[in-house]
């Protein structure tokens, strides 16, 4: 089981300290302590399929703003051969959305080529978690899997709406609702993407 939370600092601690609570998983039956992007860039080579994928989730919600430049070129090397060619799909989905976070070039077509994976999970985490591309391809791509076979792929493609902001987006989500959208879930993000 997989489980994570984000950094809280209460403004006079710094991450590590006794203050403040780390960026931190739990895999494999053990707490994994992210506080540098050294130890995301080091789990991303790791031969645990989890710790890979959580490294790339790391980066994901680490952003863009809270890198430096040399940082953001070190990570963007590290998730590179993940995003593109590691066999497990999670840890490729959770790459992928890192480096759109990340605003490499090339990678909304990574994406683009994700969000048509025959694996659920892959179509599933790159569509949740994509962050505003302004690349209109993203937001037809995301509108398609509101008719997915599979709820969290519905679910995610209704969360990924909501992320583009993409006014686009309001009928095809309404439209998910007026079929009798059947999950729970998905029903609930389609919901939220229109208010927003």
């Amino acid at each position: 089981m997989i489980t994570a939370h984000r950094s809280q600092c209460d403004g006079e601690h710094q991450p590590g300290s006794k203050g403040c609570r780390s960026d931190t998983a739990h895999i494999d039956g053990s707490w994994r302590l992210w506080t540098t992007v050294d130890g995301a860039i080091a789990d991303l080579s790791d031969s645990s399929r989890d710790r890979r994928a959580n490294a790339g989730a790391w980066v994901w919600g680490h952003g863009y703003d809270r890198s430096s430049a040399d940082e953001r070129h070190r990570l963007v090397e590290a998730l590179q051969p993940v995003a593109e060619a590691d066999p497990d799909p999670a840890a490729r989905a959770q790459a992928i959305a890192a480096l759109v976070g990340l605003r490499v070039d090339g990678s909304v077509d990574l994406a683009l080529a994700a969000l048509r994976s025959p694996d659920w999970g892959m179509r599933t985490i790159v569509a949740s978690q994509i962050g505003p591309t302004g690349d209109p391809r993203v937001v037809d791509a995301l509108v398609v899997l509101l008719n997915d076979t599979d709820g969290y792929v519905r679910e995610g493609a209704a969360i990924g709406l909501e992320r583009q902001g993409d006014p686009r987006a309001v009928e095809p989500l309404r439209a998910m609702l007026r079929r009798g959208e059947r999950d729970t879930a998905a029903k609930a993000s389609a919901k939220r993407a229109i208010a927003c």
